[in-house]
């Protein structure tokens, strides 16, 4: 019974284990110097600036978007011309967002900005013309406009990149992977424009009870879209937990706080909040058993520095995991990204065995080591960072292996330490989305409340001070429970390897900015956007407007 137990037990962490992207990958050795060099030159000022200014772009771009007036849709579409004004704005920034996604992404490529601005005015004017059009033959809204246009949007933007691109396509076969990859991520993009807004339109149908189990599905659609971007960011896997999370968990904090704001009952919110923490609970899990090991191999590393270089410490005690694994990267020739990619694919084999035995095996000699240290009276037990002359001697090998075992361990705690790096990355700018997004949407919300054209938005037009006040109040605790988790996630890894993942959050922010600001202004403004009536999302299917027109 217990052996059967134990199989389940074991499947089951494996399973859930390959469904989180976020254990899978580690950083390169370029991407840990240069996080290395960062660190060591970043102030708390410029950090600070940098994760306070990083969401006002995509803010001030969704309020200015409202300042104007805009007439009703029942006048008609020739009535309507500030709206396809905006219409236009709002397609050049989408444009634009997948124009630098693509040109990020694929490096070799050339893209100038001139081009890229070019590509994104030439197919930006397309589709509104196409769709204005379209206003006159169906009428006006047009039903789904923006599913209408995204064929012709999709086709004028992908010939624009076949001209410019077609020459070194061809010439080159692994920028054709990258570009199969690319198109691949691109339509898991597309998919989320479909997938949100109809999950919405089911959730608010639904009762009390059924609202808040349902609400668990996000969760569901989250991890699959995540596993599905994760897969196919093949070449720069540096930029997967970036390209990851501004996608996935933008659109997802989007949409949980319109769930909170459509909400009937208090009850969906705790759920949606819930689910949540709990996640954030198995993160940090994650991330102190993967502190775990790496106590573990430093402690197998001094040992065997001890055995080459003798009992003196070599390491100063204050240095951190991350500038010992840079140091030993810059002492070891011919250690770079093909070396760790090498050692992944053992790595990840052993770090779940590790979850199961709790051991970590970097030689057969080195089992010994750790008898002997646990062994230690309480009395006498030495520090963490030094080892004992009784351990030198019990577990001294040949002198011929000395340094080949050496040079292992070393391979192995670096990367170690490069992929715990991965995990906080993505676990920090997990935690900084549900953040910023919450107030971001909050302030929206309390803007619009004394902007005219609040009447066009279904889930706005009716709030009044009340719902506003209810709104605002649950949106915000929401991102406030996840403001809590980045202050223990930083706690964590402070008081164990003296590190900060705020300064990585910085770094990410910085380095990666083109990138984070394309998705931010992309999906805030166009989920917003979206709800507009002026847009025709109509998941009904009655298009009464059009009917109502017919008749008249």
């Amino acid at each position: 019974m217990s052996g059967h137990f134990h199989r389940w037990r074991t499947r089951s962490i494996d399973a859930w284990d390959t469904l989180q992207v976020e254990l899978h990958g580690h950083y390169s050795a370029e991407r840990l110097l240069e996080l290395q060099n960062y660190s060591n030159t970043a102030s708390i000022p410029g950090l600070t600036a940098i994760i306070l200014f990083t969401p006002l772009p995509c803010l001030f771009t969704v309020i200015l978007a409202d300042f104007t007036p805009l007439n009703s849709p029942e006048v008609g579409t020739d009535s309507n011309m500030v709206f396809w004004l905006r219409g236009s704005m709002v397609v050049w920034f989408f444009t634009l967002s997948f124009v630098v996604q693509f040109r990020e992404m694929m490096p070799k490529l050339p893209m100038t900005q001139a081009r890229g601005f070019g590509v994104t005015l030439l197919v930006s004017t397309g589709v509104m013309l196409y769709c204005y059009s379209l206003s006159h033959i169906i009428g006006f809204p047009v039903p789904f406009l923006m599913v209408m246009g995204a064929p012709v949007w999709t086709t004028l933007l992908l010939s624009c990149f076949a001209i410019s691109w077609v020459k070194h396509v061809r010439a080159d076969t692994r920028v054709q992977g990258q570009i199969v990859d690319g198109l691949k991520v691109f339509v898991i993009q597309m998919s989320m424009i479909v997938i949100y807004p109809f999950y919405i339109y089911c959730f608010t149908k639904l009762s009390h009870v059924a609202q808040a189990a349902f609400s668990l599905l996000l969760h569901v659609i989250k991890m699959t879209i995540k596993n599905g971007i994760s897969r196919y960011i093949r070449s720069q896997t540096d930029m997967k937990p970036e390209i990851v999370i501004f996608n996935v968990e933008v659109f997802n904090a989007l949409f949980a706080s319109f769930c909170m704001q459509n909400s009937s009952t208090k009850l969906t919110i705790a759920v949606i909040m819930a689910a949540d923490l709990l996640h954030i609970a198995i993160s940090l899990r994650e991330v102190l058993l993967m502190l775990r090991e790496l106590k573990e191999i430093k402690r197998q590393l001094d040992l065997n520095e001890a055995l080459v270089r003798g009992p003196e410490p070599t390491v100063n005690p204050s240095m951190n995991a991350m500038t010992r694994a840079c140091s030993i990267l810059k002492h070891m020739s011919g250690f770079d990204k093909d070396t760790l990619d090498q050692h992944s694919k053992r790595s990840s084999k052993q770090s779940a065995s590790f979850r199961r035995d709790n051991k970590v095996h970097p030689h057969s000699k080195a089992r010994t080591s750790v008898a002997v240290h646990d062994s230690t009276s309480k009395s006498q037990e030495p520090r963490e960072d030094q080892p004992t002359e009784a351990d030198i001697k019990c577990c001294t090998p040949p002198p011929e292996t000395l340094e080949y075992r050496l040079e292992k361990i070393k391979v192995v705690y670096v990367h170690k330490v490069a992929r715990l790096l991965h995990l906080v990355e993505f676990m920090i700018l997990v935690e900084y989305t549900e953040v910023i997004v919450p107030v971001v949407y909050s302030i929206y919300v309390g803007a619009m409340s004394y902007l005219p054209n609040r009447v066009y938005y279904p889930q706005l037009a009716d709030m009044g001070a009340a719902g506003l006040q209810s709104t605002l109040s649950n949106v915000l605790l929401y991102g406030f429970l996840e403001f809590i988790s980045i202050l223990v996630l930083e706690f964590v890894l402070r008081k164990s390897i003296k590190y900060s993942p705020v300064c990585q959050l910085g770094f990410v922010l910085r380095n990666q900015w083109k990138m984070v600001q394309s998705k931010l202004v992309l999906w805030v403004l166009y989920v917003v956007q979206s709800s507009l009536v002026h847009f025709g999302a109509d998941y009904s299917f009655q298009f009464a407007w059009l009917h109502q027109s017919s008749n008249s």
